[in-house]
């Protein structure tokens, strides 16, 4: 402290005399202190011949100063004081021959090797490591030796003048910790002493956790302020942008969890400790890397199931092609349990709407329900929802009306509000009405020219999702009847009249179905047949006009299902 009010005292008397500078003598230029060795640099005064270099010395810095000895030669610039002991203190003045002249005193230095310099901070920068440090307080030091610790030891890197900062571009800060003393060095070469101290940079590790996806941060804490942390920042650089302030943690905080990483984006980090009561901040290094994480599976949905005029069932699905999967796989089930794998969607699709066909299938006879299994990178099974078929079945239920009844459609996620019933007319869809949700049944009228007795039917299952939106149809089966061959029988005819003279049987919009028929007399007498010809009879047995009476028929005839049928009864010829 006194050190510091003898020189600033010195200082005031050059700045009060500036305008009479030849009123003083001018002090010599005191170097160092070198064991028991006085080392100064002479300065010339020209107002007078040269006396002597009076050195003064004392035991304590505030003094009292007593003469040690005068130098009389001018040349001299050493003195060895060979009685030295323990702590002393030194100041020099030049007595020139100038009348009365105001003698200036040199800086007071002792015989002490220079102190601790202080380090403000050592910080990363790029690949280099700057340090900057507090003035050493002793006045003899005229530079810094910078050291760095190393597997070999602490041993010195460079030596600097007349700054107070370093940039160590052989240091390797991104690989390892670098720790750093800086000492200061008097003209003398007298070296100051090691900081217990020493300050280090922070070393910054990233780690990638693929599944989890995130980015686990961890460093070294700085630690060795005399102040202490004041905290600890995580700055972030995202894709080529700048570093921004991202997170504040405690002095304490060593790691931190970056969550939500995106695969593919280039991720730098940086973190940064303060000082606690200063405004001095140290930088770790920086890392940037290419996140390497899972792109999870976040959509999967069958939005639709038709089945195709070839009777195969076609299921359309979309999801995330992003996500990184290992296996995709089409499930079929004739319920909703137990499903089984059909095909194989590895390697996956490159968009998100999808449509795969399912041809092993019999849409006529059976409901089908499907799902899509997926599993991701990471061994996480995903399920999607349950969608099924709707099986329809149409009968002929009269001759003028056809009865189609269907399967309710399967769709948990999503809202169905209606079915739509359209028959196929010349491949053409064309629609009969439709039915609300709970309706599973439709009574359809035909029109037997329009479509010559053959009816196919299709159902449309109208679905939305669960906001209403994104409304679709699903397709049942193609399912055709023919219109039921309703037979009319007259039960009487009259050969010579007008009206009905041909007994035969007559067939409900006006259907050409093929019959046997065969006429027999009362006793059990076969006296006719038509042999598979719609022929009817005209009341001849073997050419000539039978008797009036009661005759008995059989009629057989195939139902365009199919099916065969044997009808029996009397008829009355009349004359």
């Amino acid at each position: 402290m006194y050190r510091f009010l003898h020189l600033a005292s010195t200082l005031i008397i050059l700045i009060l005399f500036t305008g009479s500078i030849h009123s003083q003598v001018v002090a010599p230029t005191f170097q160092c202190v070198k064991g028991d060795t006085l080392f100064w640099e002479n300065n010339n005064n020209t107002c007078g011949a040269f006396v002597s270099t009076d050195i003064y010395f004392a035991s304590d810095e505030a003094g009292p100063y007593a003469l040690l000895t005068s130098v009389t030669d001018p040349a001299e610039t050493q003195f060895f004081h060979s009685n030295n002991a323990g702590l002393t203190y030194y100041y020099l003045q030049h007595n020139y021959n100038c009348g009365g002249m105001t003698l200036l005193s040199s800086d007071t230095l002792d015989n002490l090797t220079p102190g601790v310099t202080q380090i403000e901070r050592v910080s990363v920068q790029g690949n280099n490591v700057h340090i900057t440090w507090y003035p050493n307080p002793d006045p003899e030091t005229i530079g810094y030796i910078i050291y760095r610790s190393t597997n070999q030891g602490t041993t010195p890197i460079d030596t600097v003048y007349g700054v107070f900062e370093y940039l160590d571009v052989t240091a390797d800060p991104n690989n390892q910790i670098e720790v750093y003393y800086v000492i200061a060095i008097d003209a003398c070469g007298n070296t100051g002493t090691f900081d217990s101290n020493p300050h280090n940079t922070m070393l910054l590790n990233a780690e990638v956790n693929f599944c989890e996806q995130y980015v686990r941060l961890s460093w070294n804490s700085y630690g060795l302020w005399e102040n202490g942390i004041d905290n600890n920042q995580v700055w972030l650089g995202l894709d080529g942008a700048d570093l921004a302030y991202e997170h504040l943690l405690s002095m304490n905080d060593t790691m931190l969890f970056i969550t939500r990483i995106n695969d593919g984006l280039e991720y730098c980090f940086q973190v940064r400790s303060e000082e606690q009561g200063r405004d001095v901040t140290s930088t770790s290094n920086t890392i940037c890397l290419i996140a390497d994480v899972i792109n999870p599976l976040t959509s999967l949905n069958i939005r639709n199931v038709n089945v195709l005029a070839d009777n195969s069932i076609e299921v359309d699905w979309d999801y995330n092609a992003d996500a990184d999967l290992t296996d995709l796989i089409l499930e079929r089930s004739l319920d909703t349990m137990s499903f089984g794998e059909i095909q194989s969607l590895i390697p996956q699709p490159s968009t998100d709407n999808n449509s795969t066909t399912d041809n092993n299938v019999v849409p006529e006879n059976e409901i089908y329900y499907y799902r899509l299994n997926a599993t991701d990178d990471c061994d996480t099974s995903t399920t999607s929802n349950i969608f099924s078929s709707v099986n329809l079945q149409v009968t002929a239920s009269s001759p003028t009306q056809n009865t189609l009844s269907w399967t309710p459609i399967y769709v948990p996620g999503r809202r169905v509000i209606g079915y739509d019933i359209c028959l196929l007319v010349d491949g053409a869809e064309e629609l009969l009405g439709s039915v609300d949700e709970n309706t599973l049944q439709y009574g359809a009228l035909v029109d037997f020219d329009r479509t010559g007795g053959q009816y196919c039917y299709v159902i449309k299952a109208i679905h939305v999702n669960g906001q209403g939106l994104d409304t679709l149809a699903s397709r049942s089966n193609i399912d055709c009847t023919q219109q039921i061959a309703e037979m009319y029988v007259p039960n009487a005819f009259a050969p010579s009249g007008i009206r009905n003279p041909i007994f035969e049987p007559r067939f409900a919009n006006d259907l050409n179905v093929p019959y046997q028929m065969n006429i027999y007399n009362r006793w059990g007498g076969h006296v006719f047949s038509n042999e598979g010809v719609n022929i009817g009879w005209d009341g001849r047995i073997d050419g000539g006009m039978a008797n009036p009476g009661v005759y008995m028929y059989t009629i057989s005839f195939t139902q365009p299902s199919g099916e065969n049928q044997r009808v029996s009864g009397t008829v009355t010829l009349i004359r």
